[in-house]
């Protein structure tokens, strides 16, 4: 059994389709319940529908637990019109020099290699804000 199979119900719940209370309920039981793997509030493996509300609780976490993840947070800045994606670019911003930017001049090849401008653009943007910072 999967040990993120407890979160299924909780996961749905995020949709932004679903009454307020509803997604309020998911995300704080999500909260109590998620542990240290974060993979299930990572895009790649949600639905458009429910990344912001994903954002919202990783935005919540300590930038420690959500660090190991950067390579998954970044493809989020594929474009910055989706859902979450300006809170995971300020989840970003949390972390050190060091914990990010090797991840990020990693993704910028990778957007290069497949021609895509929108996020070497986003990815260039969060790049020069870390670097000019004091950290």
């Amino acid at each position: 059994m999967d040990p993120t199979d407890f979160l299924t119900e909780e996961l749905a719940g995020l949709d932004w389709k679903q009454p307020k209370e509803v997604q309020a309920s998911a995300k704080e039981s999500i909260r109590r319940k998620i542990g240290d793997d974060l993979s299930p509030l990572m895009i790649q493996n949600l639905r458009k529908t429910q990344w912001e509300n994903a954002a919202e609780i990783l935005e919540g976490l300590e930038p420690s637990k959500v660090v190991q993840f950067v390579p998954d947070l970044l493809e989020w800045l594929k474009d910055m019109n989706w859902p979450g994606a300006d809170r995971v670019k300020k989840i970003c911003l949390n972390f050190e020099k060091h914990e990010l930017l090797p991840d990020i001049d990693a993704k910028i090849s990778k957007a290069r290699e497949d021609t895509d401008e929108d996020w070497v653009e986003a990815l260039l943007s969060l790049q020069r804000e870390v670097k000019d910072r004091a950290n």
